[in-house]
C-alpha cells in the first residue's frame, strides 16, 4: 500500500496524502510510527530541496548583479573618457541598468556622438 501512495505521491495534494496516512493510522495502530517517520523524511526532502533551489536562484542573481555592476563601471569610464565628466543623473542611470542594456551601449560606444545619443538606450 505504501508502495503505491509513493508511486502516486505527484499526482496527490497535501490533504489527500494527511487522509492515507490517517487511515493507515487507525487501520495499523502499530505501523503509525513508520506513515509519521516517512513523512519527516518526504517534509526534510522537500525543504532540502526548496533550499538547493533557493541558493541556485541566488546565486544566479548575485552573478548577473557582479556582471552589471562591471559593465556599468566600463561603460561609465568609456563614456568619461569620450565625453569628459558626465553628469550625475547619468551616471545614476547608467549605474542602475541591467545587463543587456549595458551590453547594447557598450557595443555601440563608437557611434555617439554625443550623450544624448547613450540617453536614447536609457530611456
Amino acid at each position: 500500500m505504501i508502495r503505491y501512495v509513493f508511486s502516486a505521491a505527484r499526482y496527490l495534494t497535501k490533504d489527500d496524502m494527511n487522509k492515507i496516512r490517517r487511515e493507515i493510522e487507525t487501520t495499523f495502530p502499530e505501523g503509525s510510527e513508520v506513515t509519521m517517520t516517512l513523512a519527516d523524511i518526504l517534509r526534510e526532502e522537500g525543504m532540502k530541496k526548496g533550499w538547493e533551489e533557493g541558493l541556485e536562484k541566488g546565486i544566479e542573481k548575485g552573478i548577473e548583479l557582479g556582471q552589471a555592476k562591471a559593465l556599468s563601471k566600463i561603460a561609465l569610464q568609456q563614456l568619461t573618457e569620450k565625453f569628459g565628466v558626465l553628469p550625475r543623473e547619468l551616471t545614476e542611470k547608467i549605474s542602475k541598468l541591467d545587463v543587456i542594456s549595458l551590453e547594447l551601449i557598450l557595443s555601440n560606444i563608437f557611434n555617439y556622438t554625443s550623450l544624448d545619443d547613450v540617453r536614447k538606450f536609457i530611456s
